[in-house]
């Protein structure tokens, strides 16, 4: 068999390639002593010119006092026996950074030095010395405590194999999962994979699948994934379902006997609209002496939950329910929260209570806590009741009114007391019956939800009163409190993170509700004297990071890679993203609209035309230079046939024609098309330095063009 020939030496390897070459070789070898020779040997430094270059190299990091020489052309990496702990911090461009303990500058961790460490977990790393004009550097030589070691993403499932690619920003390679441990998975599944392994020289850590969430794009699966991408529950556990399922929703009579029986008692619930548990009540009767006995009563859970059970250690972990546009997930199972221990109408349910006798005035002349049975009349939404306040006509009218009219009494003498007024608007939304948010707007509190609110601090208040009285004679109970000191600015930041993030994941996944309406109080009159539109500018910017675009629209040269669509890909192929820099101009108009003509469909269409640019001609701009960055808008009154003011919102960026990059020509530019350019090194004319040199260009489409026409506000 003839002898296979030796590969001929490739061309010369340049300045910055072996730089880190060599930089990542000490690093593997980083107690040891490496002689010339033997890293000439391990480097296949073949050709007198490399050799050359190398000890150039070595000569200078020597100088930095980045490598000591320890004998004559014998090196050891220099870490001067510095080690630090502190929080590792993982970007998905390998620009890792580590955060010291108490505080202090970042300290950048390459990611050949980061040992596999994930976000957030808590390292001890060896300090280097630093590099002339590079920033401090470490790497990580311990793990002491991982973070978060689960991350949610969709499969992609092949014949022996699969990875889970996941669209956390702090985690650059997909996750490898074996065949074995993919729990039934599917490719287009969004799935819960827990990391188990990551090998020193592998690329991919590897990973099992932890649950299958479901297909991805499905609402119930997207809206499961971020809150399990965020640590909140989204399921409870079979065990504690099954003792949730074992509780009896009967009332036994001796239970019934030992509690007051409010059944004939006129009582009524009210909720939201989408409520589904009924958890207070209230109930009203008249007595004699211009007195009301008003009965505040609460689910009486404590009935069914006991102390130290499954059930109330899953409630004591979750510590409250978590609310989202389109659904609850409760504390409590639903069989409790919205069956039995949900005050349903026409159903008979246990209660804690706190009863009044009051006067119209809000005059209070006894109260007491009792254990109560109770039977709901009927179920109010806020709106019902409040059309009741309003037109004083409809069921149980005098019961509702009655109520509206104490609690404008006790809130108007709170207030004199030197209570705090902290009415706000309230953030809702409009869903369609698949659960998709279809638009956003602010819910004002009006009557029938102060109402509620009034009477429910008034049974705490009075609950606290009877708590804290100390009796004659005896000693005062433990009584605890609650105050609320500085906010932790860490935690301060973090909330606000997540926030942003489960935010960003809402609008980009799941809703694409782009439009929100901001409330404000707008003058002028229906009609034919409404106010003529009005215009504004501003040139604010800003920046959006951005790693895939919707389209490639033009190459140059024609044998350029193909990066599906990635843009900004590094000389090694590695898809970085880029920042694209907001808007030359913004300017915005305020048109006033009839009330049929903004319908549920225009909310919707406003929602679908934002993030997108104009495909033809608009407001003088040519077509792919103007951005629709979404409308606010209200009501210029408080009945449903009253008109609308909107506002619309734009960014203009001017197209280019013929631009240049060195020797390279892009014919067309769109204002939103983004412009990426890769360059290489090159050795200048005098044989001296290394220059950047355009290599290939691109220009990719950044957003969706579309019709302007449906904004109704001309061309």
């Amino acid at each position: 068999m003839a002898k296979k020939k030796e590969k001929k030496a490739g061309k010369r390897m340049k300045k910055k390639e072996l730089v880190k070459v060599l930089l990542e070789f000490f690093h593997t070898k980083q107690d040891e002593v490496l002689s010339l020779k033997y890293i000439f040997e391990q480097l296949h430094l073949t050709t007198h010119p490399l050799k050359m270059l190398c000890m150039d190299i070595l000569s200078e990091l020597s100088m930095d006092d980045y490598i000591t020489e320890v004998d004559k052309h014998k090196y050891k990496l220099n870490n001067h026996g510095v080690e630090m702990t502190g929080t590792f911090q993982r970007k998905s461009n390998g620009k890792n950074s580590f955060i010291p303990e108490g505080g202090g500058e970042p300290i950048f961790v390459a990611e050949r030095n980061s040992a596999h460490a994930m976000n957030n977990d808590k390292v001890r790393i060896a300090f280097y010395a630093k590099r002339r004009g590079r920033e401090a550097e470490g790497e990580v030589i311990e793990i002491l405590e991982r973070a978060n070691d689960t991350f949610v993403g969709t499969l992609e499932v092949a014949k022996s194999y699969a990875f889970l690619v996941t669209e956390n920003r702090t985690l650059a390679n997909d996750i490898f999962i074996p065949k074995e441990k993919l729990k039934g998975g599917k490719t287009g599944d969004k799935a819960i994979v827990k990391v188990v392994e990551w090998p020193d020289k592998a690329k991919n850590p590897i990973g099992q699948v932890i649950d299958i969430l479901g297909r991805a794009g499905d609402n119930t699966t997207e809206m499961h994934a971020i809150l399990a991408e965020f640590g909140l529950p989204y399921v409870y556990p079979a065990a504690v379902e099954k003792a949730a399922d074992k509780i009896p929703a009967e009332i036994s009579a001796e239970e019934i006997a030992r509690r007051e029986d409010f059944r004939g008692v006129t009582t009524f619930t009210i909720d939201p609209k989408d409520a589904k548990d009924f958890d207070d009540a209230l109930s009203i009767r008249k007595l004699k002496g211009g007195l009301w006995e008003v009965g505040v009563h609460i689910a009486d859970v404590t009935h069914y939950v006991k102390e130290g059970g499954i059930i109330d250690k899953e409630a004591e972990k979750r510590a409250t329910s978590v609310y989202l546009v389109d659904r609850t997930i409760p504390m409590l199972p639903e069989r409790l929260c919205n069956f039995i221990c949900s005050l349903r109408p026409n159903e008979e349910k246990l209660a804690f209570s706190v009863i009044f006798d009051i006067t119209e005035k809000g005059e209070i002349k006894d109260s007491r806590i009792a254990h109560t049975v109770i039977n709901s009349d009927r179920r109010f939404t806020y709106e019902e009741a409040q059309q009741i306040i309003e037109t004083k006509e409809g069921d149980y009218k005098e019961e509702v009114l009655m109520l509206d009219t104490i609690a404008k009494a006790l809130r108007e003498k709170r207030f004199a007391a030197g209570a705090i007024n902290f009415d706000r608007y309230e953030v809702k939304f409009e869903i369609d019956e698949k659960g998709k948010p279809i638009s956003v707007y602010f819910k004002e509190s009006k009557d029938a939800n102060k109402l509620v609110e009034e009477f429910m601090l008034l049974a705490n208040k009075t609950v606290a009163e009877k708590i804290g009285r100390v009796p004659k004679n005896k000693k005062p109970k433990v009584l605890p409190y609650r105050i609320h000191d500085l906010p932790d600015p860490e935690k301060l930041e973090n909330l606000t993170r997540q926030t942003l993030e489960i935010s960003e994941r809402i609008n980009q996944d799941i809703f694409k509700v782009l439009v929100t309406y901001e409330m404000d109080v707008f003058g002028g009159s229906n009609g034919d004297n409404e106010p003529e539109p009005s215009f504004a500018f501003d040139t604010g910017g800003g920046s959006k990071h951005v790693n895939q675009s919707i389209a490639t629209v033009s190459r140059t040269p024609s044998d350029a890679p193909e990066y599906g669509g990635a843009i900004s890909v590094d000389s090694e192929g590695n898809v970085n993203g880029i920042d694209i820099t907001m808007p030359v101009m913004n300017f915005s108009e305020t048109h006033y609209f009839r009330a049929s003509k903004v319908t549920t469909a225009y909310k919707k269409r406003l929602a679908e035309l934002t993030g997108t640019v104009n495909n033809g001609k608009f407001k003088g701009y040519a077509p792919g230079e103007v951005l629709f960055l979404g409308a606010s808008g209200s009501r210029r009154g408080k009945h449903s046939d009253d008109d609308w003011e909107i506002t619309f919102r734009f960014a203009v960026s001017p197209n280019r024609e013929n631009l240049k990059i060195g020797d390279l020509t892009i014919k067309e530019k769109l204002g939103w098309d983004y412009l990426w350019v890769r360059y290489a090194d090159e050795v200048s004319s005098d044989q001296k330095s290394l220059v950047k040199k355009p290599e290939s260009a691109y220009v990719e489409r950044v957003y969706q063009a579309a019709d302007f026409g449906g904004l109704g506000v001309g061309q």
